[in-house]
């Protein structure tokens, strides 16, 4: 028998955080780690309820709130209890969210085909979804006396307060404890109950004890204890990276933002692997539940690991990067704008050479892509529009094609424009070239106005057919002499010997504007990168060289 374990209304849950007042960077950082923790101990609940003496063996995946577990061999009685336990954690849910947190469980007899297995299981779960609390709410055929009833009215301004206090004790904590539930309890700023069980953070180690279910190194997260019994210890990346100050303090979005070139915005990122499902299709039968582990741990380890190290490790140029939750198959991050989009072409890279095709020991039977859209905003922007905003863009680029491609996915979705992996180093670097030319760096001088960005960024609207009220009427055909007459009048003229860096910079962006001239009379069939997305060139332009004051 094959478990499938979902929470749904993550999304709402994790961004329900009080935004006014500062701190909802801190609140977030709780927020994400409840969520995971919360998975964990629904995990560990049914697994204690199959086999009350069980550790995590029976564990083939749980990551990104979503689990599996194999529950072959047991008894009637077993799965009974199983089930049981299921229905008392809704309706734990229900007064621990106030509903937010919603809990589906599919349950699929194992045959000799483990793909075909886990794809009547996902079909199951899809339903259950749709039957949020069933468990809770129907026993034995019957509504349960009482029904489904909110014990008490949510707070939000208590929630709010939680949240900040326990973000602040995971900047310290090194170790968690899941144990049995004890009358009375931990306050909620020394731990707190979740779905029948106590979580508690530590400093130090857990001293074995009848009552431990759990433990996790939250400092070092593959480091068992050395007192514990090995199958209670749980390998778990369960911290996330933060900016800190020199005060060890976690740095909020607005000082993130302050960090940015040019204008003093946010770049929240969302990540997600593509075609997973083709992948667990394809497992072989025979050993499928230990490939299914295996995939899902290399997976969890590199967007909770291999990211996470990328940011903590000494020096390095992704430190101001904030994570809100990473893990599973997915991440999502927020930074420095042109941070941020940095960062997604370095995740990428990473990804194809530990999954992508020709990886050495993937643990996938098909290579992997990964896709990424990244939004810019304010930082005192809502995080929970902007990261709906960024799921958007997300499934744009897994379900359209960028130009010139003929395939979906293995994109990324940013600035206007959506484009395949090969093209995002050069729409980068022309923007931060661009950027260089106006604001004079490496030759002393500009060489280009910031004015003329905008004339570009509207030309290429015009190319493109998006120009708005002011060229209507005007066939996008015309924007090709428009830039003609700009670049005649405007751009420096080349010198045929130039003197110093500043007319060897006029030179170079004269060569590119008039390259870029050229390109525009057979657009449609281009494959220079930085004129067929001129328009998320000119707007990275824009944005790196707007004063960090501009309210533009």
């Amino acid at each position: 028998m094959l478990a499938l374990v979902a929470l749904s209304g993550i999304q709402g849950y994790l961004f329900d955080v009080r935004e006014s007042g500062g701190g909802q960077a801190r609140s977030l950082r709780h927020r994400s780690f409840r969520i995971q923790l919360t998975a964990e101990c629904i995990a560990l609940r049914l697994l204690r309820a199959a086999e009350p003496s069980a550790g995590w063996e029976r564990l083939l995946f749980c990551a990104a709130a979503k689990t599996c577990l194999d529950f072959s061999g047991l008894n009637g009685g077993a799965l009974d209890a199983v089930r049981d336990a299921a229905a008392e954690i809704q309706q734990a849910l229900l007064g621990e969210t106030h509903g937010r947190l919603r809990l589906a469980v599919a349950f699929q007899e194992r045959s000799g085909d483990f793909a075909a297995d886990i794809e009547k299981a996902q079909q199951k779960l899809r339903a259950e979804k749709l039957r949020s609390c069933a468990l809770a709410a129907i026993r034995n055929g019957r509504w349960t006396d009482g029904g489904l009833v909110m014990p008490e009215a949510w707070s939000a301004d208590r929630g709010a307060e939680v949240d900040a206090e326990l973000g602040r004790q995971l900047l310290r904590a090194r170790w968690m404890a899941v144990e049995v539930e004890k009358p009375g309890g931990p306050s909620p700023l020394d731990g707190w109950r979740t779905l029948g069980v106590r979580v508690r953070l530590l400093n130090d180690e857990p001293a074995p004890s009848p009552g431990l279910l759990s433990c996790s190194n939250l400092a070092r997260p593959e480091t068992p204890p050395k007192q514990v019994q090995r199958r209670l210890f749980h390998v778990h990346h369960l911290t996330r990276h933060v900016p800190r100050g020199p005060d060890g303090e976690l740095i909020e979005f607005a000082s993130l933002a302050a960090r940015a070139r040019g204008a003093a915005m946010l770049g929240v990122l969302k990540a997600d692997a593509d075609s997973l499902g083709d992948a667990v299709r394809r497992l072989p039968a025979g050993d499928g539940p230990a490939r299914l582990k295996a995939l899902s741990n290399a997976l969890d380890c590199f967007f909770a690991e291999t990211l996470e190290g990328e940011m903590a490790s000494a020096g390095s140029p992704w430190a101001n990067i904030y994570t809100v939750y990473s893990g599973g198959d997915d991440l999502l991050a927020v930074g420095p704008w042109d941070l941020i989009l940095d960062f997604a072409g370095h995740i990428q890279e990473l990804f194809t050479q530990r999954f992508g095709p020709g990886a050495a020991a993937s643990p996938s039977p098909i290579p992997l892509t990964v896709s990424a859209a990244v939004t810019i905003v304010k930082p005192k922007y809502p995080l929970h529009l902007a990261a709906r905003q960024a799921d958007t863009l997300l499934q744009r680029a897994k379900n359209e094609c960028a130009p010139r491609a003929s395939q979906p996915k293995d994109q990324c979705s940013a600035l206007g424009q959506l484009w395949k992996w090969r093209d995002h180093g050069a729409i980068a670097r022309t923007g931060k070239q661009l950027a260089d030319w106006v604001q004079g760096a490496g030759s002393g001088r500009a060489v280009v106005e910031r004015g003329w960005l905008g004339t570009l960024l509207e030309l290429a609207l015009l190319r493109g057919g998006q120009a708005g009220p002011k060229y209507a009427g005007i066939p996008p055909a015309a924007a090709t002499s428009r830039l003609a007459y700009h670049v005649e009048r405007n751009w420096p003229r080349k010198k045929e010997d130039p003197r110093d860096d500043v007319e060897r910079a006029g030179n170079a962006a004269r060569q590119w504007i008039e390259d870029i001239l050229s390109e525009f009379e057979h657009l449609e069939s281009s494959r220079r990168p930085d004129a067929v997305f001129l328009l998320a060139v000119a707007r990275y332009a824009i944005l790196a060289t707007r004063p960090s004051s501009d309210k533009e």
